[in-house]
């Protein structure tokens, strides 16, 4: 006979335990990060150049709407820029790996290399200089730096770095906090095509691929532990991205074997038309741009949560995850745990011991109470809002000052003339009425409104030179020519540009600590783990986004200035000018075809040497003929003489 009680047990009674109290936790974190959307929302109008609602309201139907989206063209100026700096063209990169300068060296190797140099110089081991064994380990692992840098550049490339990377940029500039993930462990399906000899011919054999995997996440689907009311990710507890996902997603997530199918299965056949709801900023999003405002509401999807951060060990076993120690059972843990509504279906332990978090952030402007920055139009929005005030008012009086405003008094009108009295055009004869007091008034009056166009254009440029000083982005820097200022010389602009780089540089290392060195070292991290052992090896990674523009500016300047001072005839025996103008090329990140290979440019300069050596042959040729027949004139000359 079957216990009742036992038959109606839900199998998933304690991870629905543990899933509905990180429900209450995410929850939490959407409520505390209500007012941020808030801003983001505010961001993001002033970037489309749509007024906030409330404004719009007050406005009166007769007035314009027109909007200035200066921080449209701060924020694209700055994503310009800083995507330049950080992600130069060509082979160079925004990081760099080096050896350390005492790098780890395998026992083994360290006597592999000890045991070659004695035989080499046919010495016992023992009596082979340490000195020089070290020289040969540093070198051994200089070469493990220069394949981890090619390894990782290349895994870069198949990632679309750049591309996510500029999408980054763009999202902290705009809402202040752009979001980067990764690096977790991507497995891809694919086929080789492998020859059968038995059947000679080529046959289709299956295999899956790891690789490193990050991705953009936009700052929609990040909930941070605002609790932690500091700028440093490393202090906050967990990290939830929300992901809406459809049925067939959510059934592949089912036959992966990180996931508990049987869990997700469970749910759909519970919820068959999903659980997920609009949040706030997603009916807000549906409300800016009226093609939004058609789409319908979520159907049959479901709500998925991915929680990172630290749990308790006891947590994860509980939730499936294996192979925990005793120890780890009683520490909090750095992993993931993903819910579907209440119900945890994945649990697991990061495999770094140096992960803090998966997330990594930049920020345009740091926030020191919030892992959240400010962004571009945090910093403008009172002077781009003034500037549009003053816009406002230049059109709407530009408009009313167009003509004068003409009062018609219908009563002393001809009726004749009552029905076109509201059509005003060159030459119309008015035809009146009106006697005793009647005539000494007026049948119409005309009034002119004063003009105040200029002093309003005044004020207009007036904010908008005040949104240069607050976003600390000017002008010129996106192309704007500034009349009667430094910028009109090319020394003066170059100086300029020089001293806005000081803050673009600040701006970039935000990047560089938040992105480029985190990112980079969990790259590094997961080849280490999960790479070919022939680029395993002791190094250390640097960000060079901060002072790679600079230092090609510098460089491209001081090539310039050089080639300027050996252009005479006494220095440009001793110049290379091939090298010199490939330099120049390269640091001004020119395309290779910019200029000709070194056997072209032979080729070119042998044919240049032919004609010019034909060319003073035919000269020479030509003068000697011409004073061949000047001497025989000369002498028909003498004989004529003689003769006569």
């Amino acid at each position: 006979m079957t216990d009742e009680s036992t038959e109606n047990k839900n199998p998933f009674e304690k991870l629905d335990s543990i899933g509905a109290k990180m429900r209450d936790e995410y929850k939490t974190a959407a409520d505390e990060r209500r007012p941020y959307e808030l801003r983001w929302l505010m961001n993001l109008r002033m970037y489309q150049g749509i007024y906030e609602p409330d404004l719009l309201a007050r406005l009166d139907k007769n007035q314009t709407k027109a909007y200035i989206r200066l921080g449209r063209i701060k924020v694209n100026t700055m994503d310009a820029r800083m995507f330049d700096m950080l992600f130069p063209g060509g082979v160079e990169h925004n990081w760099s790996i080096s050896a350390t300068p005492k790098p780890k060296v395998p026992e083994d190797v360290y006597a592999a290399i000890a045991t070659q140099i004695s035989q080499a110089s046919e010495i016992e081991v023992e009596q082979v200089p340490v000195e020089e064994i070290e020289k040969a380990a540093k070198d051994w692992a200089d070469d493990k730096a220069v394949k981890m840098s090619e390894e990782i550049a290349d895994k870069l490339t198949e990632g679309k770095y750049r591309r996510k990377g500029r999408k980054v940029i763009h999202a902290g500039n705009l809402f202040g906090t752009g979001w980067l993930k990764g690096t977790l462990t991507e497995v891809s399906s694919d086929i080789a095509w492998e020859y059968n000899a038995d059947t000679d011919d080529y046959e289709a054999v299956p295999f899956d691929e790891e690789n490193p995997s990050f991705e953009f996440v936009p700052v929609w689907d990040v909930y941070p532990d605002l609790s932690a009311q500091s700028s440093d990710l490393s202090l906050c507890d967990y990290i939830y991205q929300r992901h809406v996902m459809g049925k067939h997603h959510l059934q592949k997530l089912a036959k992966r074997d990180d996931f508990d199918g049987q869990a997700i299965r469970d749910y759909i056949k519970n919820h068959k038309d999903g659980n997920a709801v609009r949040a706030f900023h997603e009916e807000e999003l549906r409300s800016i741009g009226s093609e939004k405002q058609s789409t319908n509401t979520l159907r049959n999807k479901y709500e998925v949560l991915e929680r990172w951060g630290y749990v308790s060990g006891e947590w994860l076993a509980d939730c499936g995850c294996e192979d925990l120690t005793e120890e780890q059972l009683e520490d909090d843990l750095f992993g993931v745990v993903w819910l579907l509504g209440d119900r945890v279906i994945k649990a697991a332990l990061h495999p770094s011991e140096r992960a803090k978090h998966i997330f990594h952030k930049y920020h345009f402007e740091e926030d020191e109470t919030s892992v959240l920055g400010f962004g571009v139009p945090d910093a403008i929005r009172d002077t781009t809002n003034l500037a549009n005030s003053s816009m406002r008012a230049t059109v709407d009086n530009a408009a009313i000052t167009a003509g004068p405003q003409v009062e018609v008094n219908l009563d002393l009108i001809d009726a004749a003339g009552v029905a076109d009295a509201n059509n005003i055009y060159p030459f119309k004869t008015w035809l009146r009425r009106g006697k005793g007091d009647d005539a000494r008034h007026k049948a119409i009056h005309v009034t002119n409104i004063d003009s105040h166009v200029n002093e309003l254009v005044s004020l207009f440029n007036t904010f908008k030179a005040l949104t240069d000083e607050v976003s600390n982005i000017p002008s010129y820097m996106q192309g704007e020519a500034k009349g009667g200022g430094a910028a009109d010389t090319s020394s003066g602009l170059s100086m300029l540009m020089g001293a806005a780089n000081i803050t673009i540089k600040d701006v970039v290392a935000n990047f560089d600590e938040g992105i480029t060195v985190p990112f980079i070292t969990s790259i590094y991290d997961w080849t280490m783990m999960f790479g070919p052992k022939s680029v395993k090896g002791d190094v250390a990674i640097k960000a060079t986004g901060s002072s790679s523009l600079v230092a090609r500016e510098v460089r491209a300047k001081s090539l310039g200035q050089f080639q300027m001072d050996t252009a005479n005839p006494a220095d440009s025996l001793y110049v290379n000018r091939s090298i010199l103008l490939r330099e120049r090329a390269k640091t001004l990140e020119l395309p290779d075809n910019v200029l000709h290979s070194e056997e072209k440019s032979d080729q070119i300069m042998a044919q240049v040497q032919a004609q010019a050596a034909q060319l003073l042959a035919e000269m020479m040729a030509q003068e000697a003929m011409r004073q061949q027949q000047e001497e025989q004139m000369r002498l028909e000359q003498q004989q004529g003489m003689v003769t006569a």
